[in-house]
This record gives C-alpha cells, sequence and structure tokens, in this order.
C-alpha cells in the first residue's frame, strides 16, 4: 500500500524495525518521502484546473468536496508527522 499510494524518491526495503516494548520501533527506515510532493504537488499535476483547497465559507452548498478536503488535510498531516519522525 505503502508503494501504491506514495512516491518514495528514497525507496525502502524494511517496512517496520524494532519494537513498541522496547521504544525503539521505526517504519519504512531507509526510505525517504517528500511530503510537499506527495500532498500537494501530485494533486496539482493531476488536476492543474481545479482548487486543491476550500474553506467552509467559500461554498456552503459544497459539503461533500468539504469533506474531501477534510479527509486529504488529515492525511497530509499523518503525512508530515510521520515524515518529521523519520527524518530524526
Amino acid at each position: 500500500m505503502a508503494k501504491e499510494h506514495l512516491f518514495w524518491h528514497r525507496p525502502y526495503s524494511t517496512v517496520q524495525a524494532g519494537s513498541f516494548e522496547s521504544g525503539d520501533v521505526q517504519w519504512f527506515p531507509e526510505g525517504g518521502l517528500n511530503v510537499s510532493y506527495n500532498c500537494v504537488d501530485r494533486w496539482a499535476y493531476k488536476h492543474p484546473n481545479k482548487v486543491s483547497t476550500m474553506s467552509p465559507s467559500c461554498a456552503p452548498q459544497r459539503a461533500p468536496a468539504r469533506a474531501q478536503t477534510r479527509r486529504i488535510a488529515n492525511w497530509c498531516f499523518l503525512v508530515g508527522r510521520l515524515g518529521a519522525a523519520w527524518a530524526q
């Protein structure tokens, strides 16, 4: 799933290393992501004529679009947090 849905600029071979018990768990330790590319650029290249974000005041009648925007924002937040953890 990680290879299908994310672009890796540095490929990984290990999905999980370490353990939760010892507190040294690592996800995709040798992999590298560009969070901006995965969250924004890739979408913008695919949909150059669409708005990538929408505030609730922009179009109140477009609730499903706002829900999708929230899902994308939540995903990007998660990927950003994971990316920050991997960079350490």
